[in-house]
């Protein structure tokens, strides 16, 4: 599994990170425990970087954060999750069947 990982773990607990069914057929769910309240926003590429889904930016709350992102109508293939917390990103693998 590629997995970038810049900048995050000032806000980020890594080991709480987790996406999940993988590989999925309809939605995916991301969780991921904050250290402390920031701005995150999810993308969602394919390994050639065109952006299929954008999430709208939103703030988060210290602790457990749970996000539910429907891939049901994205082709089959091989995807990146990018989840960026202010100025740190995470990139993710998944397989859409």
């Amino acid at each position: 599994q590629r997995d970038t990982n810049t900048g995050l773990e000032e806000y980020v607990e890594e080991s709480s990170l987790m996406l999940y069914p993988n590989p999925t057929s309809d939605f995916l769910r991301l969780e991921f425990e904050l250290k402390e309240t920031a701005e995150v926003q999810m993308e969602v590429l394919d390994m050639r970087g065109k952006k299929f889904l954008s999430l709208d930016s939103k703030t988060r709350g210290i602790g457990i954060n749970t996000e539910e992102i429907s891939v049901a109508d994205l082709p089959a293939g091989i995807y990146l999750l990018q989840l960026r917390v202010e100025d740190g990103t995470k990139t993710l693998k998944f397989v859409k069947q």
